[in-house]
């Protein structure tokens, strides 16, 4: 009889945690990587590019397609200037080849290359290509890093109540800055 109290109970807390949107997003999962930037003696000038054409084709306006990326970029900028860089981002919703700016020591480039779409129309399984430049003065730029892994970690800036939002927006740009590997001087 207990053994039934204590299997109803457990459900009952399980629906409701369901219910209430309250369910952990995972940590990105890297596939494949290779390359690394080298330590810069200046300065790290970078600017995050988000490339979501894939998924802008999911929203009816641009707007609504860029609002968690401009939240995700918002916070990538503020970690980069915690450590000593500078850093901006942009966000390219259409399939235009990418264009490497001048005046940045490196570009970091997220595509998102593959997503799906549950029975409820939300949008998951983001597999994402991401590429580092390095672009110094005068000369061409020149790839050094690449790395493919599937996050999911932008949602976690929306207003959807993930048990670990404040964590997982966290590990999200944390996944960021770690693809700039040891760009920023020693301190």
């Amino acid at each position: 009889m207990k053994y039934l109290r204590f299997l109803t109970l457990g459900l009952a807390i399980s629906a409701v945690t369901v219910l209430s949107g309250c369910m952990s997003m995972p940590d990105p999962r890297i596939t494949s990587q290779s390359g690394m930037a080298e330590r810069t003696a200046a300065k790290p000038n970078v600017l995050l590019v988000f490339r979501i054409a894939l998924e802008r084709r999911h929203y009816r306006t641009t707007e609504q397609a860029e609002t968690l990326y401009h939240l995700a970029g918002k916070e990538f900028v503020k970690r980069v200037e915690g450590l000593g860089g500078q850093a901006s981002y942009k966000i390219i919703s259409d399939s235009n080849d990418l264009e490497i700016p001048v005046g940045y020591t490196h570009v970091l480039a997220e595509n998102i290359k593959q997503l799906s779409m549950d029975g409820k129309g939300y949008l998951k399984y983001r597999v994402w290509d991401a590429i580092l430049w390095v672009t110094p003065e005068k000369r061409p730029a020149r790839k050094v890093f690449t790395q493919v892994y599937e996050s999911d970690g932008i949602v976690c800036f929306s207003i959807s109540q993930f048990a670990n939002k404040a964590e997982c927006q966290v590990k999200y740009i944390d996944h960021l800055v770690a693809q700039l590997g040891p760009v920023f001087p020693a301190k």
